[in-house]
């Protein structure tokens, strides 16, 4: 599923990128996931037992993520100098890395 959401994100980008302001995109996909991970915790606290409706929001999702990382790589080269571009972006690629592998943790608490 993530593979086909990956596909999707690469689709839907390259027809949004020429067409929109990238923060407006960036926005809008983040939007995106956002109310798809709510979604689907709305529905699993509902004891909803339909998998395919989760399978579907979790596409949802993991394509808005998807989208969002792949337009970080055009939105970073107009909010950081040259400089620090290198520094920030690897800073920014630290921390998403550590939540991704906390987040297991934390959700068994």
């Amino acid at each position: 599923m993530t593979g086909l959401a990956e596909f999707f994100s690469s689709l839907i980008n390259l027809y949004v990128t020429p067409r929109l302001e990238i923060r407006k995109a960036l926005t809008i996909f983040t939007s995106i996931s956002c109310v798809a991970s709510i979604c689907i915790t709305i529905l699993n606290s509902a004891g909803s037992t339909d998998g395919n409706v989760i399978l579907i929001g979790y596409l949802i999702q993991y394509t808005g993520f998807s989208a969002c990382f792949n337009l970080v790589y055009l939105v970073i080269n107009q909010l950081f100098p040259t400089i620090f571009l290198a520094t920030a972006y690897g800073a920014c690629n630290i921390i998403g890395r550590l939540v991704a592998i906390s987040s297991p943790e934390v959700a068994r608490v």
